[in-house]
């Protein structure tokens, strides 16, 4: 990989940003607490550390549990980057229920852009 090649220029998926004072997505990282989502696409998300825990290891692995106000679903996920105020997953395993409601989330939030 080239120096010049930047992070969004590998990815194959958008990040949208999520909206912070959306109540429509509650993210809980499983053993750590709940968190704040900055951004997500469908390979994977950046968020807050959570307060009740800190994640404080990469490559490490982890569950992220949505709920929205209709569904809810779990993700495995690992670390990629992790600092003292953010954490960002690579997810590795994608229920269906889970596809749609990053699918409703990452849709709705592209339709808002434009």
């Amino acid at each position: 990989m080239a120096k010049s090649e930047s992070v969004k220029d590998r990815r194959r998926y958008q990040r949208v940003l999520v909206e912070p004072s959306s109540k429509t997505l509650q993210v809980t990282v499983t053993d750590y607490g709940p968190t704040l989502v900055f951004d997500m696409s469908y390979e994977g998300a950046a968020f807050a550390q959570p307060k009740e825990r800190k994640v404080e290891a990469v490559d490490h692995p982890i569950r992220l549990h949505l709920k929205t106000d209709v569904d809810e679903a779990t993700i495995a996920a690992v670390t990629v980057r992790v600092s003292d105020e953010v954490v960002a997953v690579h997810f590795k395993d994608i229920s269906v229920a889970a596809r749609i409601i990053i699918d409703r989330v990452v849709t709705d939030r592209i339709v808002g852009l434009n």
